[in-house]
């Protein structure tokens, strides 16, 4: 028997999860579309993919793009919520474990560190789409894990600033944008957790307060020791709709400290982490 199917495994939090796993010598399977694997867009493609005995299967695949979610609202419903909740029925039939990916999107930011009991408010497509399959998923028996900013190297805006910063050129950064920044290798681990002990319920992981995307610019900015006003704060544009800037995006995460053994992380050692050592 498999430890561990991840489906979406080119994926950002996918990829990092294959590896990771296979590191603690878990037996794992990866599936994409863009390997000609599964696609969760494509409901005879849900139907026919072949499934092993397995004990956990963790699905990372999703539009997770917000003017994607807008652009081509039937694909990614169709992806997010449609393919997403027909796997995962597969999966429980046939004695899988199912872990979906959410996003603290599933509010509308109105209010800081959201808890897992508070009502959904979701104000995008995306958060929509999520918010859906969060409730799929959950009568099913299996898990959520809500995850606010997940910042790793692969996060281009932010590796440019620091390099950009590093050789003494400007940037601009969005004073009206805020994150509660988290670092990939800690959501891995925490992924680790919830596949060695598999658990029906909802679960969040978040840093524990928003910061703007200038100050966290600024940190970058003192951490390569470049000089402050090497950084812009400029406004985000009116393309940029207001639901997709909340002015809140932290959750609470009572429940990771609980399950998981989740320490609370500020924004700035996230930034640190990922980006200055």
């Amino acid at each position: 028997m498999k430890d561990l199917l991840v489906v979406g495994e080119n994926s950002v939090i996918g990829s990092a999860l294959l590896d990771a796993a296979s590191a603690r010598c878990l037996s794992v399977e990866g599936t994409s579309r863009r390997n000609g694997g599964l696609d969760l867009a494509d409901a005879a493609s849900v139907a026919r993919f072949h499934l092993q005995a397995t004990r956990t299967a963790v699905i990372c695949a999703a539009v997770a793009s917000l003017s994607a979610c807008e652009r081509a609202p039937e694909r990614a419903l169709a992806v997010n919520v449609t393919g997403t909740l027909a796997l995962a029925q597969r999966l429980r039939n046939f004695g899988i474990h199912p872990i979906a990916l959410s996003t603290n999107l599933v509010f509308g930011g109105d209010k800081a560190c959201c808890g897992t009991s508070d009502v959904v408010s979701p104000k995008t497509s995306y958060g929509r789409q999520k918010a859906e399959m969060e409730r799929g998923i959950l009568a099913l028996g299996g898990t959520v894990l809500r995850l606010t900013k997940v910042l790793s190297q692969t996060s281009v805006m932010f590796r440019q600033w620091r390099d950009n910063l590093a050789l003494g050129q400007p940037i601009n950064a969005f004073c009206d944008m805020y994150m509660a920044p988290i670092p990939l290798p800690r959501v891995t681990a925490a992924l680790l957790a919830l596949i060695r002990a598999p658990r029906p319920g909802l679960v969040q992981l978040s840093a524990d307060r928003d910061i703007s995307y200038a100050q966290a610019a600024s940190f970058i900015c003192c951490g390569v020791g470049a000089d402050l006003a090497l950084v812009r704060p400029v406004s985000a544009p009116t393309e940029i709709a207001l639901e997709a800037r909340p002015q809140h995006t932290t959750l609470d995460t009572t429940e990771a400290t609980v399950w998981l053994g989740w320490r609370a992380i500020a924004p700035e050692d996230t930034l640190a982490e990922v980006f200055l050592v």
